[in-house]
């Protein structure tokens, strides 16, 4: 997710997972969590999260409909997907800002080598702003707001993740979850820091530990290889900004050939 408050510039970027149940009522539900870090180019620069609860889930796989359980524990809709084209989305605890939105076509998209219903979403302002599919939930995310994506925020999903496979992904490339999945891993072990993040001229990374024959990759938000520094045996590498443009980037640091670790920076003006 992106987002701005002016004159700042906010990602929020996370990963949730399912760990556990809880039975509420009658039914049984799947208990969310997210791990995740908050950039900003305003103080405070930003923070980890993990293992934060996020709310919980049902599906009610006869009516094809998904319910979320939040901190009110209210169980609320937050899925149809028994909708036909033409049909208007019913009020739900993701679908509460555009209450005229409607399924303009439906389609099918491969997941877990399975085809999958997608339904794309319209309004009278926007055509095909999201699409919404089975078993993942919608392109902006899980349990993502039903919102237009505005120049001043966005929400995206880039990928989702099932016993160490890449079942969906966002990128037509192939650009797996790779460098979005191992926060739990960096949390735990810690192994690299980035100052200054975000940057405009140029940043420092060092390595805790030590470590050879490293080559360092640095990928766009769309998945595209854009810098790499080969066979640095320092502690500490500069990243120079040169034409990388505005934005979030992904970093992946190998080690002959094997992926070590990944981390995020942010390019600033």
């Amino acid at each position: 997710m992106t987002y701005y408050e002016y004159p700042c510039f906010i990602y929020d970027d996370y990963n949730l997972f399912i760990s556990g149940d809880t039975t509420v009522g009658n039914y049984t539900y799947h208990k969310l969590y997210r791990d995740g870090h908050k950039y900003s180019n305003c103080p405070p620069p930003g923070f980890y999260y993990y293992n934060e609860y996020f709310g919980a889930f049902r599906q009610d796989y006869e009516n094809k409909k998904v319910y979320l359980l939040g901190d009110n524990e209210l169980d609320t809709i937050a899925y149809d997907f028994n909708l036909n084209i033409g049909d208007t989305l019913p009020p739900t605890c993701l679908n509460w800002y555009s209450p005229d939105n409607y399924v303009e076509s439906i389609d099918s998209v491969l997941v877990d080598e399975n085809y999958r219903k997608r339904f794309w979403i319209s309004n009278e302002y926007y055509q095909n702003f999201i699409s919404l599919i089975e078993g993942i939930g919608s392109d902006h995310g899980a349990f993502a707001p039903f919102v237009e994506n505005w120049s001043e925020s966005s929400y995206d999903l880039w990928c989702v993740y099932k016993d160490n496979d890449t079942i969906w992904n966002y990128y037509s490339n192939g650009f797996g979850c790779e460098l979005i999945t191992s926060i739990n891993s960096l949390s735990i072990k810690p192994k690299i820091k980035i100052f200054p993040n975000p940057f405009k001229v140029s940043t420092q990374l060092k390595i805790e530990g030590n470590y050879n024959d490293i080559t360092l990759i640095i990928y766009n938000s769309f998945g595209q290889k854009v810098k790499e520094i080969k066979n640095s045996n320092n502690q500490i590498i500069k990243i120079e900004r040169e034409n990388l443009v505005k934005g979030l980037y992904f970093i992946q640091i190998l080690q002959s050939n094997s992926l070590i670790m990944t981390e995020k920076i942010i390019v600033s003006d």
